[in-house]
């Protein structure tokens, strides 16, 4: 259970502290870590970015992005997640593996933040292996009231979806409160068509 000690703030107006969070993931050892050497190219899309805190110490921190080619009030939340090694508990992975700030903390959190300004959240996992995973999240780890699901398709989240059209790490297993509007194909296309997923 994640301690009601800790605080979260949004820091989405000050770019550089943003960055600097950034350049501290990109230097982890975690497996997406490559995630952030990037960032700048993105950053401008976050409509907000959540840190956090226990006490003055950052152990975390998720954006919420809006993809200008995406419909309106659609967005991702937990979008670049990161924890502090010591505060990284489990992985999305088998049995009984979790992410215990993202489920447990920041995600009702951000749901919470979009309901109110009436946004309409996803979040999104690589590939089709982790989709177990992803699923094992929802069911057991999130708050049912969050209302989500696992879709049962995957969905192209990049930009350019008029343009390469089958980058494999664009297509991704959603979890979202009820279908969204983008482009998508069955699971089982997608292992034919995308090699590794």
């Amino acid at each position: 259970m994640i301690s009601h000690s800790y605080r979260i703030e949004n820091v989405v107006r000050d770019r550089d502290y943003i960055k600097q969070l950034a350049k501290i993931a990109s230097q982890d050892t975690h497996r997406n870590a490559k995630n952030y050497e990037n960032f700048h190219r993105r950053i401008e899309f976050y409509i907000a970015f959540h840190v956090i805190y226990n006490g003055d110490d950052v152990i975390g921190f998720g954006g919420i992005f809006s993809n200008p080619e995406w419909p309106k009030n659609l967005v991702r939340i937990v979008d670049r997640m990161w924890h502090h090694p010591s505060y990284r508990d489990k992985g999305l992975g088998q049995g009984s593996k979790y992410i215990g700030l993202s489920s447990e903390l920041l995600i009702p959190f951000q749901t919470e933040f979009c309901k109110i300004r009436r946004w309409t959240p996803f979040f999104t996992v690589e590939g089709v292996r982790r989709r177990a995973g992803l699923k094992m999240i929802v069911d057991n780890h999130i708050p049912k009231e969050c209302g989500y699901k696992l879709l049962p398709d995957m969905y192209y989240t990049c930009t350019g979806k008029d343009g390469v059209f089958y980058e494999g790490q664009c297509w991704q297993g959603v979890v979202a409160q009820g279908d969204i509007d983008l482009p998508k194909m069955s699971v089982e296309d997608c292992k034919k068509i995308i090699k590794g997923t």
